[in-house]
């Protein structure tokens, strides 16, 4: 037997997961957002396993658990309902594939909580899906440019522009995006994804559907952000998790060595939420924030690296 479906196996049958009186969590934010961070967060509790990107179909298990096997797929109201089920099949303990690593921190063999971190699609059927669960929304999000220069791919663009997803997208702010899409720089076409990616979740959040939390309120302000998240999300262990806040994610290799360092050694929020504005000209942050006022997202200023306000 091959060495990676050894360790699928393990991972797979080093759980036994049912469902307790207390709900799931799904996060729901953008690749390069501090979503492990807070996923692990979380997972620290008593109680929980995570489930990382179950709608990340460069994963092979999540296109066999799924159905699913295009970007595009996420958003077509075809596949809603399958997805809903592929859901509340894993809140349910009955699809295993994407069980933790049997041996990091917070491994436990029963659980009876689940924290999802959705990255990859769903953003426009937040509300439904976890109503369909029985379990707790949260968004978490950055700053756009923070985002967009750690940004490598994005392959659901495309999707973006489809009636599945944008239907309830003003014309005008289609048209525009997509001769930005079309002609611009890979930042421009990035932070056009990100506002993309947020679009229905800020206005629901802002209409108090559900709650979010900002990733530069979590380092500037971890006490005041646990405190808002512990009851919300009914976490009991508040301790714990702030022993935790100043420790890297496990996916911090793919920051930069500077950003290894301040997280590593000497952490600093000044250092970390400022970092992005060395690899972005003048230009580049009119043009972000031209991006920003077409989508009328205001949470952000394109210069500013903290949001104008906390949710």
């Amino acid at each position: 037997m091959k060495l990676d479906k050894l360790k699928a196996l393990v991972k797979k049958y080093s759980n036994t997961h049912c469902p307790g009186s207390k709900k799931s969590i799904m996060v729901f934010s953008t690749p390069r957002s501090g979503s492990t961070w807070l996923m692990e967060l979380i997972w620290s509790q008593p109680g929980f396993k995570y489930c990382n990107e179950p709608l990340n179909l460069r994963n092979p298990l999540v296109v066999k658990n799924s159905g699913v096997n295009s970007w595009c797929q996420l958003y077509d109201p075809v596949f809603t309902k399958q997805l809903f089920k592929y859901f509340e099949k894993i809140n349910k303990g009955e699809i295993r594939d994407l069980n933790p690593n049997p041996f990091n921190k917070f491994y436990r063999y029963k659980t009876d909580r689940i924290v999802f971190k959705i990255l990859h699609g769903m953003e426009d059927k937040v509300v439904l899906l976890t109503e369909y669960c029985d379990t707790v929304p949260l968004l978490l999000i950055r700053h756009p440019i923070a985002v967009s220069v750690s940004r490598e791919v994005l392959p659901r663009m495309e999707c973006h522009f489809k009636n599945d997803f944008s239907a309830n997208i003003p014309a005008d702010i289609l048209k525009r995006a997509r001769q930005i899409v079309d002609s611009g720089t890979f930042l421009q076409k990035a932070v056009v994804c990100w506002c993309f990616e947020n679009y229905y979740q800020l206005k629901e959040v802002s209409a108090r559907k559900y709650m979010g939390i900002t990733y530069e309120e979590m380092v500037l302000n971890p006490k005041a952000a646990v405190s808002r998240l512990a009851p919300y999300l009914d976490l009991g262990d508040e301790k714990v998790i702030l022993e935790n806040l100043a420790k890297p994610s496990k996916t911090t290799g793919k920051s930069d060595l500077q950003t290894q360092k301040i997280i590593s050694e000497n952490y600093s929020a000044e250092l970390i939420l400022n970092k992005w504005k060395n690899k972005v000209s003048e230009k580049d942050i009119k043009n972000s924030q031209d991006i920003l006022d077409l989508f009328e997202i205001d949470i952000y200023r394109a210069n500013e690296a903290v949001p104008l306000r906390y949710f």
